[in-house]
């Protein structure tokens, strides 16, 4: 069941319960300025997140939001900056929106990449990434000094 259809029921805490999320957070997005760079294919979009009454949402709650609202691919969708206001239930972000994965790959660092993701694949590729970095060090110290 995703979010929209969970705001959408009439039996909210049920509905809750049997797509099993903690929490539906109700936000706004407003879009303050889209600017396109032709040179590498991306749009750069500056936008506002309201989210009334709750914290700051997770990146990639508002990519996800995002991507549904504007109808940008979500493989292309990158936040690359959320900023909450101090004393208001506002955040001003930065997302780059490209045409394909393919070019998001060739400009985004890695960690703008691994924050955008849901929390369980970020969980499964930071560990990947620590694992792959285990490996190289022992290899490393092997092939070394006798």
């Amino acid at each position: 069941m995703t979010v929209s259809e969970v705001l959408n029921c009439k039996h909210k805490t049920k509905c809750l319960k049997s797509a099993k999320l903690k929490q539906v957070r109700a936000m706004e997005l407003k879009i303050l300025e889209n600017v396109e760079k032709k040179l590498i294919g991306r749009n750069e979009v500056t936008f506002e997140v309201a989210h009334d009454g709750a914290p700051t949402p997770p990146i990639w709650e508002v990519r996800k939001t995002l991507a549904a609202v504007r109808g940008f691919p979500i493989e292309g969708t990158f936040v690359v900056k959320l900023e909450s206001k101090f004393g208001t239930n506002k955040s001003v972000g930065v997302a780059h929106v490209y045409k394909d994965e393919k070019a998001a790959q060739a400009f985004e660092s890695k960690h703008v990449i691994i924050a955008n993701l849901e929390p369980t694949q970020r969980k499964a590729k930071l560990e990947e990434l620590k694992k792959a970095r285990t490996e190289k060090k022992a290899a490393a110290k092997g092939g070394g000094k006798k």
